[in-house]
């Protein structure tokens, strides 16, 4: 309920893809205006697991471009983001924040 009323956004959820060497946070938006921080291109995403004493960050490919959704939100769509896990160290059951500028979804449990 805090993060659909301050940050219009909520339903999130953090997978670890089937190779492990990525990490999915989806979010679904309420408030496209409230939301808007999360897709901010100038802002770098980081997620961030204290068990593994590590920061994960969204990856640039060469052809691809970020690993996230960058438009205008919409209410009632769902948006994802991936981070690169190369070390492995971020997995199921761990529990992540993932920080976006001023925007924070603290102790959110990994998939």
């Amino acid at each position: 309920m805090y993060y659909e009323s301050a940050w219009g956004v909520g339903d999130f959820h953090v997978k670890v893809a089937e190779s492990g060497e990525l990490v999915r946070f989806n979010y679904r938006v309420v408030d496209p205006k409230k939301a808007a921080v999360l897709n901010d291109k100038k802002l770098e995403p980081e997620l961030d697991d204290a068990q593994a004493r590590v920061k994960l960050s969204v990856p640039q490919l060469e052809k691809v471009g970020k690993l996230r959704q960058q438009s205008t939100p919409k209410a009632g769509m769902t948006y994802w983001m991936a981070f690169s896990n190369p070390t492995l160290a971020v997995k199921r059951g761990h529990r992540v924040d993932v920080v976006i500028g001023s925007f924070r979804a603290t102790n959110l449990v990994v998939e």
